[in-house]
């Protein structure tokens, strides 16, 4: 062997020696005279990622190691590197690497002296978790896009109806049509309603903020009163309900309530989607220790691939076309699921495809209730026989107010206005109302504040005190009584107010039961959705943490400072930045570099499984999915104790 060769393959088995020993993957090519490339060292970990043999690899062309279908791109770059003489970079779903992988490649040339290209040298950095972190901030943006797009289409339509009807009202119309237009706007605002009521449940299921009232049921009674109320909506589409009724006498315990929204759902799904002259079989009947509901059309059927996923939120079957104009959000079957769970029961549907029909089945443990007990609603106390005359209310929106005073002096109240806070501390100095009616959002001062401060004056200790807002309620340091969140339903409110004696009025606990201040774990909060933002601190307050939140990343790390969390928990889709940069910032501040990291995520069990994998690499101690339920936090908990 000449001097030359032996001092190149000398050359090469240092290279290999010392590539063996290199944290990461490398590549070392010889560029040959016809424009070749033909691999002349490796590293060990290249190996690794590959699953390729040294003696497979070494002295082959890449064209005969790589797949054909990247071959072009990859010598475009090496081609790219040899012209400039300068490191290229690209990204890509790596050849290099086993799998559904993705590396960040840096090629650098090598010359002679005399200015030929010899050889290039190559690292690839795994940037697979970046990549899928990008991929999951993505998906999460698309998701809100489209539920915020949605969300402002199905608000849209009945707004428009009850706009155009109000300016109708304003000009010249007879009788007949002034009913008409004012049973369609009330249609319109009962459709308004139930989306968002439906959204404000689906929200309090989710983390545990709906408790069930469980009372004897009887099971022919309860189907015959749903078909009651469906049925004017079945007559108007000219379908035909049919009911089954059990074959015995089924008693049980459940939500009542919970249990009619349950099947009205399901109901009015079934006559969304089934057409004109068609047929919707209703039933109920005890099957083992199961109450079963079945609710069965003839309409379009559902596809098979979306059996499963018309129980996630915000989804629906675009394929079902004509669903008579209803305003839908996708999370009515979601909402239903979840109110079965809560009974400790199923729900399943079973179709054959579009254009078969659809049969939905609930399950629910048959809780056996005695005949002879009394339910609920007949152990009701009777009510006081005159309710409280006198009422205050505090409201900045000036239509909201007159509405609800309207109602109060039609049921024989007198009512006392304040627009603000200040005039209402001012002229409840000298009032003692049997109840305080106070909006949470007035400005500059909000109704908890307002609240603490009437109970201060202690001229109103019988009076209740009653919340009405748009906002959910926040525990701690609450002085109300009673809330109502807008729309007030008008007659619920009414009843509270004919059937609360007077001394029933507000008396602080002891103590919440949290833990003393001194043994709380600190706990920073970072999502940008405010709404969700305080419906998860509200939860975490109950299960005893002390709670800081942000709105964005910047201002979380900011906080962090000054609050020294013990726990993070940072949303992954941030308006400023992403939730793996704000952990990474964190790691690097002395103050919370020890704090227990989590990112929230609406991404799948299976997605968050596989991101959990990887975790370390990105400084992240867990991913988690959100929205957080108790579940969740005693989940959590455990994982932090280990």
């Amino acid at each position: 062997m000449d001097e030359p060769a032996l001092l190149l393959r000398s050359r090469e088995a240092e290279l290999s020696a010392i590539y063996d020993n290199v944290p990461g993957i490398v590549f070392y090519i010889a560029v040959e005279r016809n424009g070749e490339f033909r691999f002349r060292s490796v590293s060990r970990e290249f190996l690794v990622a590959t699953g390729l043999s040294r003696e497979l690899v070494i002295g082959s062309l890449v064209r005969d190691v790589i797949p054909p279908s990247s071959r072009e791109m990859v010598f475009n770059h090496y081609r790219e590197a040899i012209r400039t003489g300068q490191t290229v970079r690209w990204e890509e779903e790596s050849v290099y690497l086993a799998g559904r992988r993705y590396g960040e490649v840096a090629v650098t040339p090598i010359y002679d002296t005399n200015g030929v290209a010899t050889h290039l040298i190559g690292i690839v950095h795994d940037i697979t978790a970046r990549k899928r972190l990008e991929e999951v901030h993505a998906e999460e943006e698309r998701r809100k896009d489209e539920f915020l797009s949605l969300l402002g289409h199905e608000l849209r339509n009945p707004l428009a109806a009850i706009s155009t009807a109000v300016q109708l009202l304003s000009g010249g119309v007879t009788d007949e049509q002034r009913g008409s237009l004012n049973g369609m706007m009330d249609r319109q605002v009962k459709l308004m309603r139930r989306l968002l009521d439906d959204l404000l449940d689906l929200a309090r299921i989710t983390h545990g903020y709906i408790q069930l009232k469980k009372e004897r049921i009887d099971l022919a009674k309860f189907l015959q009163h749903v078909t009651e109320v469906i049925q004017p909506t079945i007559a108007e589409r000219g379908q035909k309900m049919i009911l089954l009724l059990p074959s015995e006498i089924v008693t049980f315990k459940a939500d009542e309530a919970r249990l009619e929204q349950i099947a009205l759902n399901l109901l009015s799904n079934a006559s969304k989607y089934t057409a004109q002259q068609g047929r919707i079989e209703f039933s109920g009947a005890r099957e083992g220790s199961e109450v079963v509901l079945r609710c069965k059309d003839n309409g379009r059927g559902i596809p098979l691939d979306m059996q499963q996923k018309i129980f996630e939120p915000f989804t629906r079957v675009e394929q079902f076309g004509d669903s008579r104009g209803e305003a839908s959000l996708g999370i009515g079957l979601t909402l239903v699921k979840r109110l079965v769970e809560l009974h400790l029961g199923k729900i399943s549907v079973e179709s054959g495809g579009l254009g078969t029909g659809s049969e939905f089945v609930v399950r629910l443990p048959l809780e056996p209730a005695r005949i002879d007990q009394p339910s609920a609603a007949e152990t009701k106390p009777e009510h006081a026989s005159r309710g409280p005359r006198s009422i205050a209310l505090v409201e900045d929106n000036s239509d909201v107010a007159r509405a609800i005073v309207v109602a109060l002096e039609q049921a024989g109240y007198r009512v006392t206005f304040f627009a603000d806070a200040i005039s209402a501390l001012a002229g409840l100095s000298n009032l003692k109302p049997h109840a305080i009616l106070l909006d949470i959002g007035l400005p500059g001062m909000d109704g908890y504040e307002l609240a603490a401060k009437l109970r201060k004056k202690g001229n109103l200790p019988h009076t209740l005190f009653i919340a009405i807002s748009g906002f959910k309620r926040r525990e701690t340091h609450d002085d109300f009584d009673h809330y109502f969140t807008k729309p007030v339903n008008l007659g619920a409110l009414l009843n509270l107010l004919g059937s609360t004696p007077s001394h029933m009025g507000h008396e602080k606990a002891g103590t919440d039961g949290q833990a003393p201040e001194t043994h709380r774990m600190r706990v920073l909060l970072i999502d940008d959705h405010a709404a969700l933002s305080a419906v998860t601190a509200e939860l975490l307050h109950r299960e005893g943490f002390e709670v800081q939140t942000a709105l964005s990343g910047e201002k979380g790390i900011k906080l962090a400072g000054d609050f020294q969390p013990q726990l993070v928990l940072c949303d992954l889709n941030l308006p400023d930045t992403n939730g793996q940069e704000v952990i990474r910032k964190l790691r690097l501040n002395p103050a919370t570099r020890h704090a227990y990291s989590v990112i929230l995520t609406a991404l799948s069990e299976g997605d968050i499984l596989e991101l959990n994998g990887e975790a370390q690499q990105m400084g992240v101690d867990e991913y988690i999915r959100k929205p957080l339920t108790h579940e969740g936090v005693r989940s959590l908990m455990a994982n932090l104790k280990r």
